[in-house]
């Protein structure tokens, strides 16, 4: 078996990311469900491009496949990087 493949974790396009997936969601997302979302962003990048856009680890939880840093944030922090995502998508539709 092979050596897993490390990625370097990008909190920006994270962040970039989530945004985009809140603003398509209309609401606020938990951080299980967004974790998830990110998950699937990912792995479809991986499959399209060879490269995630998170970077983040991929890992097995109870509730399926899930990012380990935004699966591991607290509610709080979840709530903040929402509102920086907002900003940072709007940065970045605004030129």
């Amino acid at each position: 078996m092979g050596l897993p493949i490390a990625f370097h974790f990008d909190e920006r396009k994270a962040a970039q990311a989530a945004a985009w997936l809140l603003r398509r969601h209309g609401r606020p997302l938990d951080a299980a469900r967004l974790a998830t979302l990110l998950y699937l962003v990912d792995r479809r990048a991986v499959l399209e491009s060879g490269g995630p856009t998170t970077g983040d680890a991929w890992i097995a939880t109870e509730h399926g496949p899930s990012l380990r840093r935004i699966a591991e944030l607290h509610v709080n922090d979840i709530a903040a990087i929402q509102a920086e995502a907002v900003r940072s998508f709007e940065a970045l539709a605004a030129g």
